[in-house]
C-alpha cells in the first residue's frame, strides 16, 4: 500500500516511482491516449531478449533503451493525440545492436520507415520509390517522427 506521500510523488515524479517497484527490465505502461497496448506488450518480450537472441551474438536491449523508447513513443502518442493525427501503429523489433525498433510501412506508396531508439541516440532510415533517407531525431521533438511518419506513411 502507497503511502500519502508516494501519492504526491506519483505526480511529481511517475517514471522514478514506477522504475523503484519494477523489477529490473520490466517495462511499466503508463496510459498515453492512445497508444495501442500491444505495443507495449512487443517492449516487454524485446526487453526479455537474451544475449545471443538472433543465433548471431544479438545484444540484448538494456533497461536505459527500453525506458528511452518509452519515452520517445509516450511522447510521439501525446503529441499525435494533441494534434488529432491518426498514427498508424508501428511494429517493434529487436536490433541486433541492442536497439528498438519501430517500422511502418505503406504498400500502395511503396514506402516504409523505421525509427531505430538506442541509450543516447533516435534515427530514422526509410526508403519510397527505390530512394533511401535518413534523419537524426531528437528525442524530445516528438515532431520529428510524426512529420516522418506522415510525409512518407500517412500522406497521399
Amino acid at each position: 500500500m502507497f503511502a500519502p506521500t508516494a501519492t504526491l510523488e506519483t505526480f511529481n515524479d511517475l517514471y522514478r516511482l514506477l522504475d523503484r517497484a519494477r523489477p529490473a527490465g520490466a517495462v511499466t505502461p503508463v496510459p498515453a491516449g492512445n497508444a495501442p497496448p500491444r505495443i507495449f506488450e512487443d517492449l516487454n518480450r524485446i526487453g526479455a531478449l537474451q544475449p545471443g537472441w538472433d543465433t548471431y551474438g544479438g545484444s540484448p536491449i538494456s533497461v536505459t533503451t527500453l525506458q528511452q523508447s518509452v519515452r520517445v513513443i509516450l511522447n510521439v502518442y501525446r503529441t499525435a493525440e494533441t494534434l488529432a493525427f491518426k498514427l498508424p501503429e508501428p511494429r517493434l523489433f529487436a536490433s541486433g545492436d541492442g536497439k528498438v525498433g519501430l517500422f511502418w510501412r505503406n504498400d500502395k506508396r511503396g514506402s516504409d520507415l523505421e525509427v531505430i531508439i538506442g541509450e543516447t541516440t533516435i534515427a530514422a532510415v526509410g526508403s519510397e520509390g527505390g530512394e533511401v533517407y535518413e534523419a537524426e531525431v531528437e528525442a524530445d521533438e516528438p515532431l520529428d517522427i510524426l512529420t516522418l511518419v506522415h510525409r512518407h506513411i500517412v500522406a497521399a
